[in-house]
């Protein structure tokens, strides 16, 4: 069970910078940036998860790709919040730049965890995969947290093959992205899954 409270703290309000750094040591605080962290309490379970990226991203939006991935299998917290909105955002939040894709997606692709509006897990998979990737090291990050979705979420190339038919046939990367996922699902799960 979730606790009840805000799951984002203003470390100012925190004794000090030795007190920050020893609940960070022991997983009490997960810290966003200089002056905010969350709590390591509600990052635990996809609701959890959930209930800090309703907090931390814009009012309105549905949390897609690495933010997605994020609820979905946790880890760490992505460096870019993902969200699918039609604005324009151009100031951080908690340290990290709201990147928004203007996509239409299908409502039953679209599920809410701990108050946030997310994206499937399959179509999570989807939209990492066609988010412009250039490193080969992200690449391999991408892959390894497709393979998470599809193993933790039981889905395979099939549902990710009918979302791309349907709703993603004209959006750019589409072939790198069906070429991605097809490795992905093509190869062992050889990494640990995050929590």
């Amino acid at each position: 069970m979730i606790q009840r409270g805000h799951p984002i703290i203003r470390t100012c309000r925190l004794p000090g910078p030795m007190c920050i750094t020893r609940m960070t040591d022991y997983g009490v605080l997960h810290n966003f940036d200089d002056i905010s962290a969350y709590l390591g309490e509600h990052s635990d379970t996809p609701d959890g998860r959930g209930l800090i990226c309703r907090h931390a991203s814009p009012m309105n939006v549905i949390a897609c790709a690495s933010l997605a991935a994020w609820i979905w299998v946790g880890g760490d917290f992505p460096s870019t919040i993902d969200v699918v909105s039609d604005a324009h955002y151009r100031s951080p939040a908690h340290g990290r730049r709201i990147r928004p894709f203007n996509r239409q997606i299908d409502g039953q692709y679209i599920i809410t965890v701990g108050g946030m509006k997310v994206t499937s897990p399959a179509r999570t998979a989807c939209d990492l995969a066609l988010v412009q990737i250039d490193a080969s090291d992200e690449q391999l990050e991408v892959g390894g947290t497709i393979r998470c979705l599809m193993n933790r979420y039981s889905f395979g190339m099939a549902e990710c093959l009918a979302i791309f038919n349907t709703d993603s046939r004209h959006w750019p990367n589409i072939r790198q992205a069906r070429e991605l996922l097809t490795a992905a699902a093509s190869t062992p799960n050889g990494r640990q899954e995050p929590t």
